[in-house]
């Protein structure tokens, strides 16, 4: 009760700074809610992990870097209750095939989130090919909201697992992306789709295309790949990418696997 009665008499400021270092730390943040529920809610949603698969009763609130993970509708009944909950999301992360159950739910929540700065697809359990689906078999609404949710000059930082049939269209008017993540095939693309690129990373498979452009901001590029090469030209492809960005790369992570 003193720590409680102390801590009340401490200026808003200082009370913030002291829920910073507990932002992962959900059931305390959850605990501390009654007493400051602004401050409180302003980092327990930062960061939400959208989870219809039951992970979110089995996590139990406790640390997670993936964020507060939650299930679509509970969510969404946060938000309507709490309408500027949305525009403390900083960080969404959006787990597939499972949020396929509460898909209206995702794209209500989704489309209210308006000041996000990072946005994550991630399919539910990553060991199982069979869980992944096409782009086009994912709700229409589902896919305009993450569309438009990807052109938001907020974001900054995108990681997209292996999605069969992703437009890479839907980056042309990405220009403000710096922290780039795909797993799965990379369409062919240049950097004048991202002229702040500062980090790219590319996994599972990936295909290097050969129409990157010249100019580059990328300071850290990660290439991993779990097959070789399709073919001779893109060995040739690859070295034009390191020259494209040899002015300003300054972290290179290479992994080639049989």
């Amino acid at each position: 009760m003193q720590l409680v009665v102390a801590t009340t008499m401490l200026p808003l400021e200082t009370v913030n700074d002291i829920f910073s270092f507990l932002s992962s730390d959900f059931t305390t943040l959850k605990k501390c809610h009654p007493l400051f529920p602004d401050i409180v809610e302003r980092w327990l949603y930062a960061s939400i992990n959208l989870d219809n698969s039951g992970n979110a009763e089995e996590s139990g609130g406790e640390r997670s870097d993936n964020g507060l993970t939650i299930d679509t509708l509970s969510f969404a009944l946060v938000l309507l209750d709490k309408p500027h909950v949305a525009d403390y999301v900083r960080r969404v992360r959006i787990v597939l095939p499972a949020i396929l159950c509460g898909r209206m739910h995702a794209s209500i929540v989704l489309s209210a989130l308006s000041k996000i700065t990072s946005i994550t697809l991630c399919w539910g359990d990553p060991r199982l090919p069979s869980s992944e689906v096409s782009w086009t078999s994912l709700h229409k609404t589902f896919r305009e909201v993450v569309a438009s949710r990807l052109r938001l000059p907020s974001i900054k930082e995108v990681t997209l697992p292996r999605i069969p049939n992703f437009p890479i269209s839907l980056f042309d008017d990405c220009k403000g992306i710096e922290l780039l993540s795909v797993q799965g095939i990379l369409y062919p693309f240049n950097f004048e789709f991202f002229p702040r690129l500062r980090s790219l990373g590319i996994t599972y498979q990936a295909y290097i295309a050969q129409s990157w452009g010249s100019d580059s901001t990328l300071r850290s590029l990660s290439l991993d790949f779990y097959a070789h090469f399709k073919d001779e030209d893109e060995y040739i492809t690859f070295p034009r990418i390191i020259q494209s960005c040899s002015t300003t790369l300054v972290n290179l992570g290479l992994d080639f696997r049989n």
